[in-house]
């Protein structure tokens, strides 16, 4: 049934293998439900089929050809966009940011996976409790300055947090041991996003300051970020006119997505990419998939609930020491390799 209904949408080497995957048969009738079945279209039903067959334990549910949707159901639930390869100018484009924002650079990006929304405090819970990772040192706040406490850690960052809050208080290290479990679980290669994927992906294919435009008193409707809810914990802040509802971390996607469906790639809290932090893309190397050797500090991107508009910028780039962990502090995870059930 499967090959003759493989010949009938066409010929082409391409398909030849498809008839060692579970279910296909399916996978194959509900891409072409979406998809006209000619020899021209052959290879997207084939790789979409491919995509919808992942590994067991995964679901991935084809919404339409230009949103694809990723779901993982164990160890742990969570979501991923699929985010379409293309051209973009990363850094500084209006000219007003700081100097490691430049000098702006064209970068090619093939397609990836990344997470709708940044890890909760439930994914990563699970994480700890299946591995017993062991998190010890503190963790930094600020009030008025940056200080260490010992008694605050990722199950208590000094504020509320439901299960559906993204998990704070969180190290590059530890991020990377989540990713590293991940992989193992499932077969696939999670990794930190690259920083050039984090701005592709929060800028959503514009150019201006945030990914809704350059209008900063719109913030409250697309993220978590310095408003009139924060003067009460920063009274000197200058925030914008709005409210966000929220003084510390939101539960994630409580915000509007951008045009790739992301959730809080604005706010509620930085996230760790994988690169090493320079002084300027002058000093970096080629955007790549390849992981840089240890360096001293490694970059974070987005901003947070506490920080006021030039900092929630999609430009604008952060630092910390790979072992730092920071109430304001978290990751979202992209699926840059997938293999298929055979």
């Amino acid at each position: 049934m499967l090959v003759l209904h493989l010949m009938q949408c066409c010929y082409n080497p391409c398909a030849l293998q498809l008839n060692r995957l579970r279910s296909l048969d399916y996978a194959i009738k509900m891409t072409t439900a979406t998809l006209p079945c000619t020899r021209k279209n052959c290879c997207v039903i084939v790789a979409t089929a491919y995509l919808l067959l992942l590994s067991a334990g995964n679901v991935l549910a084809w919404q339409t050809s230009a949103n694809m949707r990723y779901t993982l159901t164990s160890p742990i639930e969570l979501s991923m966009a699929w985010v379409p390869g293309g051209e973009f100018q990363m850094g500084d484009l209006a000219g007003t940011g700081q100097s490691d924002e430049r000098p702006v650079r064209k970068v090619a990006l093939p397609g990836f996976w990344i997470m709708h929304t940044e890890v909760t405090l439930d994914m990563f819970r699970r994480f700890v409790e299946t591995t017993e990772y062991e998190m010890t040192g503190g963790c930094a706040f600020f009030d008025g300055s940056w200080q260490q406490d010992q008694a605050i850690d990722w199950q208590n960052p000094g504020f509320p947090q439901s299960r559906e809050h993204p998990a704070t208080c969180v190290s590059w290290e530890d991020a990377n041991r989540f990713a590293q479990w991940l992989s193992r679980e499932t077969g696939q290669t999670f990794t930190l996003p690259t920083e050039a994927q984090w701005e592709y992906a929060a800028r959503g294919q514009t150019r201006s300051a945030y990914s809704f435009g350059d209008n900063a008193d719109r913030l409250c409707d697309y993220a978590n970020g310095a408003d009139q809810s924060a003067l009460a914990d920063y009274p000197d802040f200058d925030v914008v006119e709005c409210d966000d509802k929220h003084t510390r971390t939101a539960p994630v996607a409580s915000y509007r997505s951008n045009a790739f469906g992301l959730h809080d790639m604005t706010g509620n809290v930085w996230e760790w990419v994988r690169d090493c932090y320079t002084r300027s893309y002058a000093e970096s190397p080629a955007p790549s998939d390849t992981l840089q050797p240890d360096c001293e500090r490694r970059v974070y991107r987005g901003g947070a609930y506490g920080d006021v508009p030039f900092f929630l910028r999609v430009a604008l780039r952060n630092r910390g020491y790979p072992d730092e962990r920071r109430d304001d502090v978290g990751f979202r995870l992209v699926l840059n390799k997938w293999t298929w059930e055979q």
